[in-house]
């Protein structure tokens, strides 16, 4: 049986949207929004508040949902380039898992990542052709 030693609870927090707007001065400061449609808006302007706006609600959990996927992403290739097996894991306790852990009402359990060293070298699995995904090549 594989074993797991490590366990990351993957979470979004939901008050990120309060924070928005001293990153994004932090951010502009550093000069990440160089050559950006967002360096020229400003923190009090209009456009700057039509752009918060479109983040609340269903918009702002989904931007958070894809943003812990590209974590996961992440973290699933580099455990893969230290010779360890992860999945992903979606079906559990929410939250019960949220208890577990003592965590704040605000954080919202997404995935649950176990690592650790497999224990068997199953064959590659049949993969979908190019052709069959491969919309258009530019």
């Amino acid at each position: 049986m594989a074993q797991a030693p490590a366990v990351i609870a993957v979470c979004i927090d939901n008050n990120v949207i309060s924070t928005a707007e001293a990153r994004t001065r932090e951010l502009r400061e550093a000069n990440a929004f160089v050559d950006t449609p967002l360096n020229d808006i400003s923190n009090d302007s209009e456009a700057y508040a039509k752009r918060r706006k479109a983040m609340e609600g269903a918009a702002l959990k989904a931007y958070l949902g894809l943003n812990a996927a590209i974590a996961i992403d992440h973290i699933t290739l580099r455990a893969v380039d230290l010779g360890l097996g992860s999945c992903w894991v979606m079906m559990f306790d929410k939250e019960k898992t949220k208890e577990l852990l003592k965590l704040d009402e605000r954080y919202d359990v997404i995935a649950l990542l176990p690592i650790g060293y497999p224990d068997q070298s199953p064959l590659q699995r049949p993969r979908i052709s190019m052709d069959e995904i491969l919309l258009k090549e530019i």
